[in-house]
């Protein structure tokens, strides 16, 4: 038997053998996807077919790593380093790397962020007596449709903020990040010399979860129109809706082969669960009308019996249940997973009030998240790109005062007239001298990691946060520099860049999963459900599932369902769910409520289940 199907069941084998060059694999939570692929990637090096003229794409970038890890130990380092396996984002940057100076955009161009577009929205709003406020103009940006929703006069206000934005990315040679695949499409559309090209390059496309991809992403791939194309997801993992995720894409593949060309192959035997986890799921599922045809079932037989679904009395009483149950076995792999972030906080101070040490999973605690770091971070970028002002802004006097506001305006206005950066004119202020020095040296070193350490040394930061007693943001900069060394580290294992360039791209599209991957070995990890797609662990506790709570009010019902069966399926061993009937609300007054309609069929499965409660 060839080595890269052994170990496969029949569906799994079906799927990495098949010459269709139109495959839909419907794989169910926990059914070995990551394992198929990487199946049907050797199977395909073995038989003559380059892993250059591979392409793959992931929803996120943990997910990406995963899969090229595996790939490099199959088909080996020679052919699988030549493989892209990242995000569609990640990719979209590599096309405007490549392509992009076809458009305008030089390769060495910056990528904004939600942070970085508030930053300049508020400069902007602050320079002239704009009708509008900065929240509202974010929406909008955010999410044209609300545009509907302003008064004249701040939809006037509005056009000229964004048309002045708009013009700040090009001096800048920047691109909002929710902009990237938007921007790579409309290149693909106006120049069908790069999709021809790409085309002959990538014979054998590949896109995991598909379930999730937006408007956008779908938009690429009929553009791309590749000569072969596999794509794997799962529509009951569909939870991206307001994303911009249209789950009836993978439906209606579905539904529409063998006529569209599409040969549908179902992923159904879970090897993560027990039975009584997977019959929770299925019931719950089930409920959905708008879903394809398939029912998980466990590799493993009997229904296991560490399963729980509970009400308490109390909210109080939920949680300390919770952390008596983790107590059991403080060492076991375990997550709490929440249906909102103010659910993640308020657990995680409970946890740590009982002496609890916990992992939580969140983007606003993130080291890379802290003013005084992205300055750092920004300081890298504009070494790259020199015309990025926004960067320059935000660092100039992060470190000392190297330029008064009158020498900003004053350079700023000669490098409108002699079309060069302000930080080439920045150079003949002796007072700026310094600072111009420091930044046009980052760029020369091997590696992002030493560039970060240069700066440091170069603008003697760790210095000046002694001299002012900020001993803090040296140990955040001691943990930054270990974050960009354990990254090193995994981009060489992927025999990927370590560049100033390819860290900020990895910054700029760091995602909320990243947290497990540098490193950090606590077992108890408390974090959205969303944030867990993609992961599994031994024990799992959901908690809250109160009605008008999981379900929300608000949510769309059927893709709550999804969401409380992605909840369920992140189980390996052992799944407690649990409510309470009173909570307390405003003015410490305590308000009754009732199990959520996902409460009552987990404990109806749980009771039919042998292993239930």
């Amino acid at each position: 038997m060839e080595t890269f199907v052994k170990g496969l069941n029949k569906s799994q084998e079906l799927a990495a053998t098949t010459a269709g060059s139109r495959v839909l694999c419907l794989a169910g939570a926990g059914t070995g996807k990551t394992r198929t692929l990487t199946a049907r990637i050797e199977n395909l090096n073995k038989n003559r077919v380059g892993a250059e003229t591979m392409l793959a794409l992931t929803f996120t970038r943990l997910a990406g790593a995963e899969m090229k890890r595996r790939i490099i130990k199959s088909i080996g380092e020679a052919e699988g380093s030549k493989i892209f396996c990242n995000t569609f984002h990640a990719f979209a940057v590599k096309m405007l790397r490549d392509y992009g100076y076809k458009i305008g955009v030089d390769n060495d161009f910056t990528i904004y962020d939600d942070e970085d577009r508030e930053a300049i929205f508020s400069r902007i709003i602050d320079s002239a007596n704009f009708k509008i406020t900065l929240p509202k103009a974010l929406k909008v940006y955010a999410r044209p449709s609300a545009e509907a929703e302003l008064e004249t006069y701040e939809r006037l206000s509005y056009r000229t903020i964004e048309s002045e934005y708009n013009s700040r990315l090009i001096n800048n040679n920047a691109i909002d990040l929710s902009m990237l695949i938007k921007k790579m499409n409309s290149m693909l559309r106006s120049c069908p010399e790069i999709p021809t090209e790409l085309r002959r390059r990538y014979k054998y496309v590949f896109v995991d979860e598909f379930q999730d991809t937006s408007t956008g992403q779908s938009e690429f791939l009929r553009i791309l129109e590749p000569e072969n194309l596999f794509i794997v997801g799962d529509d009951y993992q569909s939870i991206y809706e307001w994303r911009d995720a249209q789950p009836e894409q993978i439906i209606n593949i579905a539904e529409g082969s063998p006529e569209n060309g599409y040969e549908v192959i179902r992923l159904e035997t879970n090897y993560r669960s027990t039975g009584a986890i997977l019959s929770i799921a299925n019931e719950i599922i089930k409920k959905n009308v708008r879903r394809t045809e398939k029912t998980l079932v466990p590799y493993i037989e009997g229904s296991g019996i560490d399963n729980s679904v509970m009400i308490y009395n109390t909210m109080g009483d939920e949680l300390m249940n919770i952390c008596n149950e983790i107590k059991t076995d403080i060492e076991r792999d375990t997550a709490i997973l929440c249906r909102t972030n103010n659910q993640v906080d308020t657990i995680s101070e409970f946890l740590s009030q009982e002496g609890i040490k916990a992992l939580t999973i969140s983007k606003k605690n993130h080291v890379l998240k802290k003013h005084h770091i992205r300055e750092l971070i920004r300081a890298l970028q504009l070494s790259v790109n020199n015309n990025d002002d926004h960067a320059l802004l935000m660092t100039i006097n992060a470190w000392g005062n190297y330029a008064s506001p009158e020498t900003l305006r004053n350079a700023k206005l000669k490098s409108t007239q002699q079309e060069i950066p302000i930080l080439q004119i920045l150079r003949n202020e002796e007072r700026s001298r310094k600072f111009v020095e420091v930044i046009e040296k980052l760029r020369l070193e091997d590696s992002a990691a030493e560039a970060m350490n240069e700066l440091i040394d170069g603008m003697k930061i760790r210095e000046l946060n002694d001299m002012i007693g900020l001993d803090n943001r040296n140990e955040d900069m001691r943990d930054l520099l270990q974050l960009m060394n354990r990254w090193e580290g995994r981009q060489l294992q992927l025999c990927e860049s370590v560049s100033i360039e390819a860290f900020m791209i990895w910054v700029m599209l760091h995602d909320i999963q990243s947290s497990i991957e540098e490193g950090d070995l606590t077992p108890v990890k408390i974090m959205t459900i969303h944030s867990a797609k993609g992961l599994e662990f031994d024990r799992v506790f959901i908690p809250q599932v109160n009605k008008g709570t999981f379900p929300t009010i608000r949510g769309d019902l059927e893709e709550e369902r999804r969401l409380f069966f992605v909840a369920v399926t992140r189980a390996e061993n052992e799944l407690h769910i649990s409510c309470a009937r009173e909570k307390m609300s405003f003015y410490n007054r305590t308000t009754e409520q009732e199990p959520s309609s996902f409460f009552l069929i987990s404990e109806s499965a749980c009771k039919r289940n042998s292993g239930g409660i």
